[in-house]
């Protein structure tokens, strides 16, 4: 088994995280050494990854393990049964370290569809991808058949993974933390001669006088020339890239150079379809998880419109209207926060000048009252020495008639009555 694997590893082109590759590294590097590795095929964990499960109504459920899997053992599944498949780890063309090759997974895909009792089959994948021999088959078998197919993305959905989830009617993704994508395809070069002259081997390649092209590609690689090697992978590549477009309506033209989405970001894409469970994908027609899906968007679009009326909030922001994340409320970023606390911060200020203008306005006006008092007591002392002098005996009255100028001097002239009477008392 472990052979295979390292031609394989040596020699493929892989569609695969790149992350993915580098934890399998130390394996290689143990079996270069000629140490022991080893696998932990028989635990339940991986027995229980790699079982196909058969649902239908009543509660009927059947589990058999992918490698029990026989041409007749779906012959007595009840009508309406979904199958879910399971595809983990990463893929290979053959089976390895019990987890079932695509060459293996054509052959219940085959069983599957002879099946009219089978109505749906789920595809629950987690992989970050893998080998791109025998992928392109296997996503060609899964898109040729007439039995609906879903694809549950759960964890990763990547490269030669996502290759085989596009292949499906409709596709799913579970949570926010799901990756989609990565669709790019490499290959790695290995130069172990140093390695072998280490440990005291020193080998010599001898090739046939006519067999000029035998290996060209990696005795270019050897001499330090990758372009052979990177046409190879061009091809595959944009075999890759070509198919995506045939099976999916791809929106963002980032996601053919390899990048990956999270959640609902695979959505805006182009990659998925709907977020759900696999208990939607078994029990539900995707239809209906999409129809769920756009429920929960027209509430959410309602919530939004209904953020418009913040007028002050959202001018504060500036925005239009507030998002409504859910049904908990909204979420803001960390400049709308910093907005937020600014206008709140001179919001306070202003306050605080307010209540001090306010305070000084109290103040005068309460001298004010104070200058009011004083004149009309000033006003009721006039009016009483007024009257006192209009009660004296041969007092003329205080009205002076006539102008000015038909006075001789100006000591004659009485300017004020109310002075001239208090200085007689």
């Amino acid at each position: 088994m472990l052979p295979r694997i390292l031609v394989e590893a040596r020699n493929s082109v892989f569609l695969i995280e790149h992350e993915s590759v580098q934890a399998y590294l130390p394996i290689v590097a143990a079996a270069f050494k000629g140490e022991a590795v080893a696998y932990d095929q028989d635990s339940e964990k991986q027995d229980a990854k790699f079982n196909i499960t058969c649902f239908a109504a009543a509660g009927y459920v059947k589990k058999v393990p992918t490698w029990e899997i026989r041409w007749n053992e779906f012959q007595d599944v009840p009508e309406n049964t979904t199958i879910v498949i399971p595809i983990k780890d990463v893929i290979s063309k053959y089976n390895y370290c019990g987890s079932p090759g695509t060459t293996t997974l054509s052959e219940f895909v085959k069983s599957a569809e002879a099946n009219k009792n089978i109505v749906r089959m789920v595809f629950d994948i987690d992989s970050p991808g893998g080998e791109a021999d025998g992928t392109l088959l296997f996503a060609e078998l899964i898109k040729s058949i007439k039995t609906e197919t879903v694809a549950f993305c759960s964890g990763r959905a990547c490269s030669a993974a996502y290759w085989i989830a596009a292949a499906c009617d409709k596709i799913l993704f579970a949570d926010e933390m799901t990756r989609l994508g990565s669709i790019g395809t490499y290959r790695t070069f290995f130069d172990d001669a140093g390695w072998y002259e280490q440990n005291g081997v020193k080998t010599e390649d001898i090739y046939a006088t006519h067999s000029t092209l035998k290996n060209h590609d990696w005795r270019e690689a050897k001499k330090g020339n990758f372009n052979p090697m990177k046409a190879e992978v061009d091809k595959v590549n944009v075999l890759f890239m070509t198919t995506m477009e045939d099976y999916r309506e791809i929106e963002d033209e980032d996601a053919l150079k390899g990048k990956v989405y999270f959640g609902s970001e695979s959505i805006a894409a182009g990659l998925a379809d709907a977020k759900g469970t696999l208990q939607d994908a078994i029990a539900m027609t995707v239809t209906e998880v999409e129809d769920a899906n756009v429920l929960e968007d027209e509430v959410l679009e309602s919530k939004n419109e209904n953020m418009k009326q913040f007028e002050n909030v959202n001018k504060t922001l500036g925005v239009d209207k507030l998002e409504s994340a859910d049904d908990k409320g909204v979420y803001l970023n960390e400049d709308q926060l910093q907005a937020l606390d600014l206008c709140i911060g001179t919001g306070n200020q202003a306050s605080v000048e307010l209540a001090t203008e306010k305070t000084a306005r109290e103040n005068a006006e309460g001298e004010l009252a104070t200058a009011n008092t004083t004149i009309q007591e000033k006003e009721g002392e006039i009016t009483t020495l007024t009257e006192k002098l209009a009660e004296k005996p041969g007092t003329e009255d205080p009205k002076v008639e006539g102008k000015k100028d038909d006075i001789e001097t100006e000591e004659e002239f009485v300017s004020d009555p109310v002075t001239e009477y208090a200085k007689s008392i």
